[in-house]
């Protein structure tokens, strides 16, 4: 609901010495500033204006001369710079949410060229809180007859309660209570005076009641109810939301955003970079939040951390640690954050604040994106499925538990869960579901929830949303065990492109495209990629992308773009790695771009028409997660740890830039017996006002923390010590204590300038430590990096058995020798680890051979004790294709560790004639 704007003051903007008034009521104030700049001369002007009432501000600058470039500016009246937009294009446009008073200014910068402008100003004051409304209510009480006497009041929007109970009879005592929609008692004041008060915050809406109860005593009374109900936060500004996987519960892809499209495509360049503290497999969120006055991108990692960021500028704004990998993609409903994680937990944070608000266990492992919607009048419901305690065919759920609402429901409590996969219901007790499941209603106006079952069920299911109860299943074809469906639903809604009842499209690792009829599972049409496309590279998990008569959808070697109505291939790109994100589509009907990230890390725009490719960047990783299209930019998370922002224009012209000098790349340093340096440069045309460095010791995996001198579980970053601090270049430093033992590090480091920019090219830098001591060295000979072992035949049916073997050796020391050689087998897919034949214990109290927990093993000596030895530890491996990471480090008879731990990237499990490894 909008706000009703009425205003009872008036906004004075100051330009040039003259004061503009906007006198009177008025919803919102609307100003033009002008003046001009020149790249050598005037590089800034400032135009200061009154804000004497909060709301939101928003401000757009263009300009005469289209061959300059100018950036626009927003200060507080701290002087604090509180929003920018530093595009190449124009008009630089920005917003923000105006929680002070006092002297604004917006300011405007020359990047480059000479040009008049104009500035407009729109300042959307905040509205009056409306009048509290007050309820008198009359009665009597006996306590030796009636007791109780209640009365119901609404409350339709949320705010403070005030009561007031008042009595004639002195010699009596009355009590006074809330109550709330649920019943719940919320709040009494019991004690012996008159009158009786109480005050209360009311969060929900519905019919409250205030109750009167006689201790003694018999007397009339009158109850007063005052309620001052709190204003709407405004609305956020058009097209910056894609609050879940896939842009929301029937996961069609398609964003708002107009200013992203076939043509602006190719000026995509890279806004900033965030560093996430380890690889980041999921797909972001983004929802502009009003009380902050800006949008936050949420997103999750590898180590199980959870983190907001600030969209416009990549800072962090919070963090939230579980206890095992985060695969599950994030969704953002109503200020909760709901997301999976592989410690079996499904979390609902706090979406301002990182706060935890509950959660509800699964025993499972939890890769599936939750969907979160409101089911008929029960209020939200979070919708998701889990794998098993493994994460593997041991047997999943998919659930439906209640989500943070004010129904009388307790958030994150059980509201139904299935397990009936298979025909007959339950045949198939080793399945469960990692797709992201779609929220669709059909024809008939039952609310459905579809998603896709893992192996070896291999099959789309359509349950009942309120309920749970199956409505329809579909068999995929199915050429191996693990043809599972691991790829959402995507739901065309009922009397669009020619079908009444509604399509649900989904594909199945079977490389087969399907489009099912909504409400009764029918097969409409199917598309076989793998008669169209020989093998080359892995199975469709892609969830499809769908704009008007156009599906989208990854593949082996990229994109394809079909006929929603007929399944008829339209184009298919060639030109990339195997596309297992989900595309994102933004732009007019007549310039639609298309966007998806591939296993070699390449994140791609397609003219959605023919299948050109417009533009390309290249991260540091592969990319599993969707983009994402929202706030003005495109965010992709990257297995090189890194979040990234990009937009159209943008460009590093005018960002400060970083580099490191010490230590060099891959440099091995000799232990200094105490502190180590980390050292660069940073230049930028305005002044380097800081630069903030991040080092990790990979060996435990921690982050230095320059601010509370310890080191952190979390991504942090320190701020250097600056040589020329605000200069245009300057020197810097970062200080920070060594272990004795040394290690392997990683350093990396950005300069902010004094518009707030970032450099959005990090520098980074690996280097090893040597230790204080006499170490052992380590090594793994066997399986070497990207070697593929094969299934012994096409029915995999069986785990295989991977033997990892090296040798270690220990040069020196006092008690020279190899005591063992600690080993750790991850299943990257999955981020799980192997905890040896005996299994280990998880969350549910059972038993486990994979486990989400980080395991170390310990391997089989040749030659314990000795100087040398040879190693060995062998594993199970799924039996379905995966990929594994081996680490391995000895620890000699002096108790040192090998700090430089072998490490072998992945190895790949596959089907005979796969020998893909990437």
């Amino acid at each position: 609901m909008k706000r009703a704007l009425l205003i009872a003051c008036s906004l004075a903007i100051t330009v040039g010495g003259l004061s503009l008034m906007a006198p009177g009521i008025a919803a919102a104030t609307n100003e033009t500033l002008t003046g001009s700049v020149d790249a050598a001369g005037v590089k800034y002007v400032n135009l200061p204006f009154e804000v004497t009432r909060t709301g939101r501000i928003s401000a757009s600058l263009d300009w005469v001369n289209s061959s300059a470039n100018l950036n626009l500016f927003l200060k507080d009246p701290s002087g604090t710079q509180v929003a920018s937009s530093a595009s190449a294009r124009k008009p630089e446009i920005l917003q923000f949410n105006a929680t002070v008073t006092g002297t604004w200014k917006v300011a405007v910068k020359a990047v480059s060229g000479s040009s008049s402008f104009t500035v407009d100003v729109e300042h959307s004051l905040e509205s009056e809180p409306p009048p509290p409304t007050s309820n008198t209510f009359a009665g009597s009480v006996d306590s030796g007859g009636v007791k109780y006497v209640t009365f119901p009041f609404d409350v339709s929007r949320v705010g403070a309660i005030d009561v007031v109970l008042d009595w004639q009879n002195a010699s009596a005592n009355l009590n006074l209570f809330l109550k709330d929609p649920s019943g719940a008692q919320v709040a009494s004041s019991a004690s012996s005076r008159k009158p009786e008060q109480l005050t209360f915050e009311a969060t929900s809406t519905g019919t409250w009641r205030v109750a009167v109860k006689a201790v003694s005593g018999v007397s009339s009374f009158t109850v007063t109810v005052e309620h001052s109900r709190v204003p709407d936060p405004p609305d956020p500004p058009a097209g910056t939301d894609w609050p879940m996987f896939h842009g929301g519960p029937t996961h069609g892809g398609v964003s708002t955003e107009l200013g992203i499209n076939s043509v602006t495509a190719p000026s995509l360049g890279l806004d900033w970079q965030a560093n996430t503290g380890q690889a980041a497999y999921t797909s972001p969120a983004v929802v502009y939040d009003a009380t902050l006055g800006k949008s936050l991108v949420y997103v999750g990692n590898s180590v199980g951390t959870m983190a907001a960021y600030d969209a416009a500028t990549g800072d962090r704004v919070w963090w939230y640690k579980t206890g095992a990998g985060i695969n599950s993609s994030p969704a953002v409903v109503n200020g909760v954050v709901y997301f999976g994680s592989s410690d079996e937990y499904l979390y609902a944070l706090d979406a301002r604040t990182g706060a935890l608000v509950c959660r509800f266990f699964t025993d499972g492992v939890i890769s599936s994106s939750p969907v979160v919607e409101s089911v008929g009048s029960q209020g939200l419901v979070a919708f998701f499925g889990d794998n098993g305690i493994t994460g593997g065919d041991d047997g999943g759920t998919f659930w439906a538990i209640n989500a943070v609402d004010p129904n009388a429901a307790q958030n994150c409590s059980l509201k139904w869960q299935y397990d009936g996969f298979g025909v007959p219901e339950g045949s198939h007790p080793e399945a469960g579901s990692w797709s992201p499941p779609a929220i669709a209603t059909d024809s008939s106006g039952k609310q459905l929830v579809v998603f896709g079952s893992s192996s070896t069920d291999n099959a789309v299911y359509a349950l009942d949303a309120i309920t749970g109860q199956k409505v329809w299943r579909f068999q995929t074809e199915v050429f191996f065990p693990d043809n599972d469906v691991g790829a959402g639903p995507t739901i065309s809604a009922p009397g669009v492109n020619g079908f009444a009842d509604g399509v649900a499209y989904v594909a199945g690792k079977n490389r087969i495209v399907y489009a099912l009829n909504l409400r009764t599972g029918a097969k409409i049409w199917e598309f076989r990629i793998r008669n169209d496309t020989a093998p080359n590279g892995g199975a469709t998990r892609s969830t499809a992308g769908l704009s008007g008569n156009r599906l989208f959808i990854g593949y082996g070697s990229g994109l394809y773009a079909l006929n929603a109505t007929t399944g008829a291939k339209l184009w298919k790109s060639t030109d990339a790695a195997e596309i297992v994100a989900s595309p994102a589509i933004a732009g007019d009907a007549g310039a639609q771009v298309v966007l998806a990230g591939d296993f070699a890390g390449r994140l791609l725009a397609y003219d959605a028409s023919s299948g050109d490719l417009r533009w390309s960047y290249s991260t540091g990783g592969f990319i599993y997660g969707s983009p994402v299209i929202a706030a003005g930019k495109v965010f992709q998370a990257s297995s090189d740890g890194f979040l990234y922002a990009f937009e159209p224009g943008a460009t590093n012209s005018g960002k400060p830039t970083t580099s490191i000098t010490s230590p060099s790349e891959g440099q091995t340093i000799p232990h200094p017996g105490g502190s180590l340096t980390v050292s660069g440069a940073a230049t930028d045309d305005q002044g380097v006002t800081e630069v903030l460095v991040g080092v990790k010791n990979k060996n435990t995996n921690k982050w230095w923390d320059a601010a509370e001198q310890k080191w952190s579980p979390i991504f942090q970053q320190s701020v250097a010590n600056l040589s020329s601090p605000n200069s245009a270049s300057t020197n810097w430093n970062l200080e920070f204590p060594l272990p004795d033992s040394g290690g392997v590090y990683f350093a990396q480091a950005e300069a902010v300038d004094a518009g707030g920019q970032h450099d959005p090219t990090v520098a980074t830098r690996n280097f090893n430590v040597t230790s204080l001591g006499n170490p052992p060295e380590t090594a793994i000979t066997s399986p070497s990096f990207a070697q593929v072992i094969h299934f012994p035949t096409d029915c995999h049916c069986q785990p295989i058995n991977v033997t990892v073997s090296g040798t270690a050796t220990d040069a020196a020391g006092a008690m020279r020798g190899i005591e063992k050689v600690n080993v750790v087998i991850k299943n990257i897919e999955h981020g799980e680890y192997y905890c040896g034949s005996a299994g280990c214990a998880t969350g549910g109290g059972e038993s486990s051979a994979w486990v989400p927990t980080y395991t170390v093993l310990t391997a089989s000596l040749t030659n314990p004790g000795g100087n040398s030895t040879n190693w060995n530890l062998t594993f199970p491996t799924y039996d379905h294709e995966h990929k594994y990471r081996l680490v391995a480090w000895a620890v000699d008879r002096d108790n040192e560790a090998d700090q430089t731990k072998a490490v072998v990237g992945r190895i790949c499990v596959r089907d005979p004639g796969n020998n893909a490894c990437v």
